[in-house]
């Protein structure tokens, strides 16, 4: 059998993949193997065969049919939000490749509210992003929660094979692990030995002084990129972004402000959200065996201010500034004095 893991993004996936591969071993002692063949920490590799088969990723299809019909017996576990865009062609050779076996899609959901200001957040520290909240609501392409790409799954391996959990009824301490192990058969006190390092949260987005610091700086620093649909390739390679995201989140802990939340959504986004998302679990539940279970829904209170690097303390923003401009990204990234001035 193979269990494959296809997230959705944002909802914990990276901090399940770390555990899986952390606890390898400890997975295989108790019968499911959390396979090497195009992993690293996740299977992005072998998915992306799927999704675009580039020659540095297409030679692990013949090498996934070969482990499938080598071991007709064992379990595998397959994990990464790549299969998410998966089309059906792709879903179909999935099918195919793996046969004898049989498959069970894992999927995890969250509500669309949460998920909206996740987003928001990835995109920010990824310097994809330099609006504001309100504008990225409006104008960012959302496909809600991707469940039409979930029909395509339950098409292909059968409604009683898709496996559709939402976070929002998952309570208490690694609820998503324990449940994800409970999906395979096994127990997370069953193992023989868990890496207590693999049980931390990864990926967890920053509090939103650090978010609008970035952003402002961004919008600074790369003023060009003003748009938000912005080449891909052309933001890994600006230089020294994930320095200044680490630098800025160092600093604001330092100042004893990394923490700080606030609320991004006002309460007719938060309401316009959650409509959303019921319906389309409404939707959803005609592809999946058993209905989906909801966590109550959260009373949405109205926003005090949208989140922006004004409504900063200045004197948080004057200490954070100097401390910033004291380290050695002023000598390697031009403009960011400037950039810093700003700030004040």
């Amino acid at each position: 059998m193979f269990f494959i893991h296809i997230g959705q993004r944002k909802t914990g996936t990276t901090s399940l993949q770390q555990f899986f591969a952390m606890n390898a071993q400890a997975l295989e002692a108790a019968g499911v193997c959390y396979t090497e063949l195009g992993r690293n920490e996740s299977h992005r590799a072998l998915a992306q065969a799927f999704v675009e088969p580039r020659p540095d990723v297409a030679h692990l299809l013949p090498k996934l049919r070969q482990l499938a019909s080598a071991n007709p017996r064992q379990r595998y576990l397959i994990s990464s939000e790549i299969f998410e865009r998966t089309d059906p062609e792709g879903i179909t050779q999935i099918r195919e490749l793996l046969q004898p076996h049989d498959v069970r899609i894992l999927v995890y959901i969250r509500n669309f509210a949460d998920q909206k200001v996740s987003f928001y957040n990835q995109r920010t520290k990824s310097g994809a992003n330099v609006d504001d909240f309100d504008h990225f609501f409006e104008h960012e392409k959302f496909v809600s929660g991707g469940f039409e790409k979930l029909e395509q799954w339950s098409r292909v391996f059968g409604k009683e094979n898709l496996r559709v959990v939402a976070l929002d009824s998952l309570t208490g301490d690694n609820a998503l692990i324990h449940d994800a192990l409970a999906a395979m058969d096994i127990s997370l006190d069953a193992l023989p030995t868990v890496d207590q390092a693999s049980l931390a949260l990864r990926n967890v987005s920053y509090g939103w002084k650090v978010t609008e610091l970035f952003r402002a700086l961004s919008g600074s620093l790369w003023a060009e990129e003003r748009l938000i649909r912005v080449n891909r390739r052309e933001v890994k390679k600006r230089p020294h972004k994930r320095v200044l995201l680490s630098e800025c989140e160092r600093i604001a802990s330092d100042l004893g402000f990394a923490g700080d939340r606030a609320a991004y959504l006002t309460r007719a986004q938060a309401a316009q959200l959650q409509s959303d998302y019921f319906n389309a679990i409404q939707r959803l539940n005609a592809f999946v065996d058993a209905s989906i279970s909801l966590g109550a829904p959260k009373e949405a209170e109205e926003r005090p201010f949208l989140p922006s690097v004004e409504r900063i303390p200045a004197g948080e923003r004057t200490s954070f500034a100097q401390a910033l401009a004291k380290t050695n990204l002023r000598q390697r990234l031009p403009g960011l004095e400037k950039a810093l001035a700003r700030l004040a």
